[in-house]
């Protein structure tokens, strides 16, 4: 009976042990699964990270400022002021920042989706209506994060079509001039 306890323990560690690491093996070479999480954590300035397969970016929470809350975020992860070059804009909240215990979940139906440690949801990544499912999320080398559809494998989102205040050198622009 012992033996046949101690073998079964044995089993779960190794399933677990298997499941952790096609998990990190997905998430390191920059293929995210839908289901997967990321929560953002006051025990250190950057939470928990989805890296590209250079490592060159990284996706995940950033803090802002001291008690002011957390954003979205993909910044330069190999350089020492890690420079945020995106981040989630329209967040729904007073300061656009979220607070600690927040969650970003790759959905299915939806994309990425954040929400605050009670469950209330406070930004979506906007898919188009009718565009079917998210098959998974892909951090790339030029620092853009795709959404990939289940049925034909192309983008259903990118970063890179809501920037921000800085543009990377493979992304084009979205703004015209009148002259």
């Amino acid at each position: 009976m012992r033996f046949l306890s101690c073998s079964m323990i044995y089993l779960f560690l190794v399933l677990q042990l298997q499941t952790l690491l096609v998990s990190s093996e997905n998430i390191i070479n920059g293929s995210i699964p839908v289901g997967e999480s990321l929560t953002a954590s006051e025990s250190q300035q950057f939470s928990s990270s989805w890296r590209s397969p250079s490592g060159d970016f990284a996706f995940g929470f950033r803090k802002i400022q001291p008690n002011h809350g957390f954003t979205l975020s993909i910044w330069f992860d190999k350089i020492p002021d890690k420079t945020i070059v995106w981040h989630a804009q329209a967040v729904n909240t007073t300061t656009g920042l979220v607070p600690e215990g927040s969650k970003v979940t790759l959905t299915p139906d939806r994309g990425l989706v954040i929400t605050d440690p009670r469950g209330q949801q406070h930004w979506i990544s906007s898919l188009p209506p009718g565009s079917g499912s998210v098959s998974r999320g892909l951090i790339t080398d030029a620092g853009n994060f795709r959404l990939l559809s289940k049925d034909s494998g192309e983008d259903l989102w990118l970063s890179f079509d809501h920037p921000t205040d800085t543009l990377l050198p493979t992304q084009v622009s979205q703004f015209s001039h009148d002259n």
